[in-house]
C-alpha cells in the first residue's frame, strides 16, 4: 500500500491522522493473515525546508520516496512523524502519475543535501498494489479535467485501485460554476471518478 501525503501547509491535522490510522490498519490486515507492506510518497520537498531544497531545484514541486516499503510499522510511522506540513504548491495528479509509473526525481545536481536515494518503489512481483492519497486540493485550472483523466488512465494502466482521502470542498469541486437548470450549483465529485474506475 502506498500512501501518498500532500504536505503542503493547511495538512498538519491530516498528517496526524494518518500516522495514528496505519498501525490500525496493519494489525486489521495482519490479523486477517494478510501479508501487507507499506510505503511513503511525499507530494512536494518541503519538510526539507532547513537545506532550501524546497526553494528551488527538480525538488522544488516534486513528488518523492521518504519510505521505501516495509513492514515495520514502527518505521512508517516515524517517517509520517517527520513530515512538516509548510506553505507550498502540490499537484496530486502528478503524485498519482508518478507512483502509477514507478518514477521519481532522485539527485538535485545544484544541492547534495537535497538527493533523495530511492528512485523507485520495489514493488513485490506479485503483490497486489493499492494506491492512498491524503489531500486537501486538487487542480483548479483549466483543464484539470484532463490531467486528472491522465492520472487516472496511468492508476487504470498500473491495475492500482486508488483510494482518495479529502476534504468537502474536492467532494464537490466545482463550486464556483455556474449553476445547473435547477439553480443550484453543479457538483463533480473530482476523485470519486478515479476511485470507483480503480476499484478504490
Amino acid at each position: 500500500i502506498v500512501f501518498a501525503i500532500d504536505t503542503s501547509g493547511s495538512m498538519d491535522e491530516e498528517i496526524d491522522e494518518v500516522e495514528l490510522a496505519v498501525p490500525a490498519l496493519a494489525t486489521q490486515l495482519a490479523s486477517a493473515g494478510i501479508d501487507t507492506k507499506f510505503a511513503l510518497v511525499d507530494m512536494d520537498d518541503n519538510d526539507d525546508a532547513a537545506t532550501g531544497c524546497d526553494d528551488a531545484g527538480p525538488f522544488a514541486e516534486s513528488n518523492y520516496v521518504d519510505l521505501d516499503f516495509t513492514d515495520d510499522i514502527t518505521d512508517f510511522t516515524a517517517a509520517i512523524d517527520a513530515m512538516e506540513a509548510l506553505g507550498s504548491n502540490v499537484n496530486p495528479a502528478a503524485a498519482i502519475v508518478d507512483v502509477a509509473a514507478n518514477t521519481f526525481t532522485t539527485v538535485d545536481s545544484s544541492n547534495d543535501a537535497c538527493d533523495h536515494p530511492v528512485a523507485a518503489l520495489s514493488f513485490r512481483p506479485t503483490a497486489k498494489k493499492f494506491l492512498v492519497v491524503v489531500t486537501d486540493t486538487g487542480e483548479e485550472n483549466t483543464g484539470r479535467e484532463e490531467v486528472l483523466n491522465n492520472a487516472q488512465d496511468a492508476v487504470i494502466a498500473a491495475n492500482m485501485p486508488t483510494f482518495v482521502i479529502s476534504s468537502s470542498y474536492w467532494e464537490c469541486a466545482n463550486d464556483n460554476d455556474p449553476p445547473n437548470d435547477t439553480g443550484e450549483p453543479k457538483c463533480v465529485d473530482y476523485y470519486d471518478a478515479m476511485a470507483e474506475a480503480t476499484g478504490g
